[in-house]
């Protein structure tokens, strides 16, 4: 085959074609990263230090007195504590925190009901709270008891069961 014949061959012209065109995608591709790269990586690294640090604020809900692990389970054994409390840290802090306010929320309920306060909603509060506090999270105070009301309500209603 003769250099003329080469050039005047079209067979394969539609894979140079893909090729061109697939290369200079890839550039483009490339020149659009490397020119937006750099500007979100720093939004995102805003937003994450927004997230870690200013969305806790200095009026979230301190200690408010012992917790279950120093006052002792109303209704679970310390096992069954100590699986609450694993469980709950593993919720992460937003769904924690709702979990939180639907069991204050709960409480809140049937104390206004003047029923016997929950004594296995109480210990699940105070297993919810020591998960916050053991995974450095911060609750929000929301529209019910504490861990330390509900308990002190729970304990001055009624003795315990069996005793």
């Amino acid at each position: 085959m003769t250099m003329w014949n080469f050039m005047r061959d079209e067979a394969g012209s539609a894979n140079v074609d893909w090729v061109v065109l697939t290369g200079a995608l890839t550039g483009l591709a490339l020149g659009v990263l490397g020119v937006i790269g750099d500007g979100a990586e720093d939004v995102s690294v805003d937003i994450r230090h927004q997230l870690e640090t200013d969305m806790i604020s200095a009026t979230f809900l301190k200690a408010s007195g012992p917790g279950i692990l120093v006052n002792g389970p109303l209704a679970y054994g310390a096992d069954e504590i100590a699986t609450l409390i694993s469980v709950f840290s593993s919720y992460g802090a937003v769904p924690l925190q709702g979990t939180y306010e639907s069991y204050q929320t709960e409480l809140a309920a049937e104390m206004a009901l003047i029923e016997p306060v929950p004594r296995d909603v109480v210990d699940e509060l105070g297993a919810i709270e020591e998960a916050a506090r053991q995974s450095g999270i911060i609750l929000e105070p929301g529209h019910g008891p504490t861990y330390a009301e509900a308990y002190t309500a729970a304990t001055a209603a009624a003795p315990a069961p069996g005793g």
